[in-house]
């Protein structure tokens, strides 16, 4: 076995893709006022995203609100059902992985209630996002990513729950791993005094002096 020893004289850098996957799907959605807020670094798409959906001001939002908020997002993106939201949710209210739970729980009704409100706020998730993927599955069973990744989708749509979930996140998920993979290239190229380490998904982990 490999044992990785850290050298003394070093730091480790470690960075990640602010809300990746959600711009991407943004763009995809085409849904102007998401890339606006997306785009402004200044500001807090939970909690604005928050205000949105509870009808608050964005001084009135709670951490509570802000978490739900965050929570809604990638639920709605990815076609999420109400009942699987409740469970998420209820779950991190007591996590025993990080022995620190948030303490929120919500209701089936609720969590309807707030996914039909984003989608109310930005209805380019259900209206192009979801219907290109459908219209691309339909057509020849194959999505493209917009960096060209290819992947085709076999078996059962009908009756199948988890078939149209795993196309929505296609393009999203495998973008973001491409965009990563482009940024180690870079590192290597331009960044030599740095040793890359490792790369999870949308995050690099680098040595440097």
């Amino acid at each position: 076995r490999h044992i990785y020893v850290p050298d003394p004289g070093k730091v480790f850098v470690y960075r990640d893709y602010s809300q990746a996957e959600a711009r991407v799907v943004a763009y995809l959605a085409q849904e102007e006022a998401l890339i606006e807020l997306f785009n402004d670094p200044s500001r807090d798409v939970h909690r604005e995203n928050a205000a949105r959906i509870f009808r608050i001001a964005l001084e009135a939002v709670t951490d509570e609100r802000r978490y739900l908020a965050k929570r809604i997002i990638h639920a709605s993106n990815y076609g999420m059902e109400a009942k699987k939201f409740v469970e998420v949710v209820n779950k991190d209210a007591a996590d025993s992985w990080t022995r620190k739970g948030t303490g929120i729980r919500i209701t089936l009704t609720e969590a309807r209630r707030l996914l039909e409100s984003y989608f109310l706020l930005y209805p380019g998730i259900r209206d192009v996002f979801w219907k290109d993927c459908e219209k691309e599955l339909r057509d020849t069973r194959t999505l493209t990513s917009p960096f060209g990744r290819k992947r085709q989708f076999f078996g059962r749509w009908e009756g199948n729950p988890n078939f149209l979930l795993e196309a929505y996140t296609f393009k999203p998920q495998s973008t973001v791993g491409d965009l990563c993979c482009k940024a180690l290239v870079r590192c290597y190229h331009e960044i030599p005094e740095c040793d890359v380490l490792l790369n999870v998904h949308d995050s690099i982990l680098v040595q440097c002096d």
